[in-house]
């Protein structure tokens, strides 16, 4: 018997069994659409929220914190270890970071708490202040849309805008027109720090009340616009700026002294940078043994890759239990159709027809429903993950906001739906065909 006899038997019993081959086949096309839809939805899921991790930060970047966090769970909150050696991030502690082995730089941050808001010259729209002071090496995990970086010292009043409010201030496609621009900062009442217009040593009380409920503006230059990413609802401004901000001046015996917060309380934290990803994990344990924090985008990463792999198992089961109800019903048709034929089989093992030949000739049936439901249920996934790509789409579009593929069906996820679906096919046939192969062809003959 050649081999393409096989298909022209197996073609025609399944014409002959048409509504039954079709049901089965909208089966097994469900399964598979179920399980490609899902997929690469988690496929999708993960990419978007690494390519969005890595935007603006690299994966040799470690922010130090002053206390580590302990009993946190996967994007969940957690605690925090109290320490005291570590309860207070100093220049010294900039100095131990950064001789520890494999990091290239370490360099503080300062959280301003003392900006409340600020506009842009010209725009009529007020932000919250959400501002850092860092230094140039902090800077260069931070990729720029548009103008350039801190010069090494700079102590100018001079900032790098998030690309949220570029965004929001119309210049999106065109960020460099904000460079140039004035920034307008509006401080807390009450404000010591630089530029602040303090009372005279002989002032009174009301003027000094008049003070404190009094804000202070700042303004400062636009030198840059920082890409779409992790700073982008962030103002960077320069350490040494940050610093003069952060100290509150008081009248003392030799006149206005300033009290630096940042010696008091210590930086916000501390950004290191190691010499090659496959360091940072190692760097990591190193400084979380010293009591401190740690903020990685690997570590980022690495528990997004553990809750995608949740979401595999999760969906996985899902699509599988589906995938293997429908092969039950493969092997529910195939016993109907044996049970219909017994005299044909009867007749074939009666001419000569081994074993083999009837069972290979069963196999090939299951697998070509397997092949057919799995390629069509495939291409129905592919087209789904495509529509909720282009819903995704247009719902952030309509809300101003970066689109992202949420949805990613690579040919190797189709091939290999297309694969398991007629390899589970295929091992349901596998019974009705050895049961088919291992008739008595006498008494098959005589029961007709």
């Amino acid at each position: 018997m050649r081999f393409s006899d096989y298909f022209l038997v197996v073609g025609k019993s399944l014409k002959r069994q048409f509504v039954r081959t079709v049901l089965t086949i909208l089966a097994l096309s469900i399964s598979a659409a179920i399980l490609v839809t899902l997929t690469s939805i988690s496929l999708g899921t993960r990419n978007a929220i690494t390519n969005g991790l890595g935007l603006s930060s690299s994966l040799t970047d470690i922010i130090v914190t002053s206390s580590k966090a302990a009993g946190s769970g996967l994007f969940g909150s957690g605690v925090q270890t109290a320490n005291e050696a570590a309860e207070t991030l100093t220049d010294e502690t900039v100095q131990t970071l950064g001789a520890t082995p494999h990091v290239v730089n370490a360099s503080p941050r300062i959280s301003i708490w003392e900006f409340k808001n600020f506009t842009v010259e010209g725009a009529d729209k007020r932000f919250v202040a959400k501002t850092n002071a860092v230094t140039p090496a902090t800077l260069q995990s931070v990729q720029l849309a548009a103008g350039k970086s801190f010069a090494p010292e700079e102590s100018g009043q001079v900032a790098i805008l998030g690309f949220s409010y570029a965004r929001e201030l119309g210049f999106e496609n065109n960020p460099q027109e904000l460079v140039g621009k004035t920034i307008i900062v509006t401080t807390r009442e009450g404000y010591r720090g630089e530029g602040a217009a303090i009372p005279a040593r002989t002032a009174t009380r009301a003027q000094q009340e008049a003070f404190n409920d009094t804000s202070t503006e700042l303004r400062a230059q636009i030198v840059g616009i920082s890409n779409p990413g992790n700073n982008e609802d962030q103002v960077l401004i320069p350490l040494n700026w940050g610093r003069q901000i952060a100290t509150a001046q008081y009248w003392g015996v030799n006149g206005l002294e300033g009290t630096d917060r940042i010696a008091e309380e210590g930086f916000s934290s501390i950004f290191v940078q190691v010499d090659t990803a496959d360091n940072v994990r190692s760097v990591a344990e190193h400084i979380e043994g010293l009591g401190y924090g740690v903020i990685s985008t690997q570590s980022q990463i690495d528990q997004v890759n553990q809750f995608t792999v949740v979401m595999w198992v999760v969906l996985g089961a899902v699509s599988l239990v589906s995938l293997l109800a429908a092969c039950l019903g493969i092997a529910n048709t195939m016993l109907m159709t044996i049970a219909e034929e017994r005299y044909a089989i009867g007749v074939w093992r009666a001419f000569g027809a081994r074993k083999r030949v009837i069972a290979a000739q069963f196999l090939l049936q299951a697998a070509v429903l397997g092949l057919v439901g799995g390629s069509i249920g495939s291409a129905v996934g592919l087209l789904i993950s495509q529509q909720v790509n282009q819903r995704i789409e247009q719902l952030l579009i309509a809300q101003g906001l970066t689109t992202v593929s949420i949805s990613t069906a690579p040919m190797m996820l189709l091939l290999s739906a297309v694969g398991l679906t007629i390899l589970l096919a295929t091992l349901s046939g596998l019974y009705p065909a050895l049961k088919a192969a291992n008739q008595d062809p006498s008494r098959a003959l005589s029961s007709n």
